[in-house]
């Protein structure tokens, strides 16, 4: 797959193609620059200069820095989606070679999301930050339009979350609820344990550090009723067998493959 753009404007498929082609470009040269200093050393001036062209040729396909920040993060969460699809289909296949019953697999695939989110922000911060960081971050936000545009691509994720969490509550693995309450619940959960990180990796919080984020689901769906002793097994399988592990990077979805090129109008 390769990143799609929020807005692709009126031209023809060649000239579309093209145009994607030297966006991808740009915004591979943006990702680099938000990954070294975050969005603050993100500027118009500075891409121009990273790439050895003049401000107005990047002018003409990003009018500004906050439609370049759009199209970070909306990479990156195209990039969280895509993984997590990755995770539950592995469990899927592995949940079927195991023989695991409805409520087992619909656990599995809530633990396996939990996972994914957890080893995206430990193996990849920065872009990870990207995403998560500044859109809760008051100082800093998009104008309406382009933040609605990062939160279309970011429901998709949480939609797919909601689906599984109320298949969960379908098979009896968790009590009935709100599931898209609880899907906020568990996004919620997670995001603050994962920032809580960088506190107690140096030294604060007792030093509580590393099993945090798998502590914090085994609680989170004990209290939905899940069975502890199954919700432990399974984690403990999940993370052995690396079956929330990416095997994509956000930046291939700059990189379009043959399959792409084909495909293209």
């Amino acid at each position: 797959m390769v990143h799609v753009f929020s807005e692709s404007g009126e031209f023809s498929p060649a000239v579309a193609q093209n145009r994607s082609r030297k966006m991808r470009e740009i915004l591979s040269s943006a990702l680099d620059l938000a990954c070294e200093g975050g969005l603050d050393n993100l500027t118009l001036h500075a891409l121009a200069a990273r790439m050895g062209r003049s401000v107005a040729a990047v002018y003409r396909y990003y009018p500004s820095k906050e439609a370049v920040v759009r199209e970070l993060q909306r990479l990156v969460a195209t990039h969280i989606r895509l993984i997590s699809a990755d995770t539950a289909g592995r469990i899927d296949a592995w949940s079927a070679g195991q023989g695991l019953r409805e409520g087992a697999r619909a656990l599995a695939l809530l633990i396996g999301a939990a996972q994914t989110y957890e080893l995206f922000a430990q193996d990849a911060p920065a872009e990870f930050g990207l995403v998560t960081h500044y859109l809760g971050n008051a100082r800093y936000g998009l104008p309406e339009r382009d933040a609605q545009a990062v939160f279309e691509v970011a429901r998709e994720a949480l939609g797919m979350l909601a689906a599984d969490i109320a298949a969960a509550q379908a098979t009896g693995a968790i009590t009935p609820g709100d599931a898209q309450e609880r899907t906020l619940m568990h996004w919620g959960a997670l995001q603050g344990v994962i920032q809580l990180l960088k506190f107690t990796r140096r030294g604060g919080a007792w030093g509580l550090a590393e099993s945090l984020p798998d502590t914090t689901m085994r609680a989170l769906l004990a209290g939905w009723g899940a069975d502890t002793a199954v919700v432990g097994e399974l984690a403990d399988a999940i993370r052995t067998k690396k079956l929330a592990s990416a095997e994509r990077q956000v930046r291939d979805l700059l990189h379009e493959t043959e399959t792409n090129e084909s495909e293209a109008p």
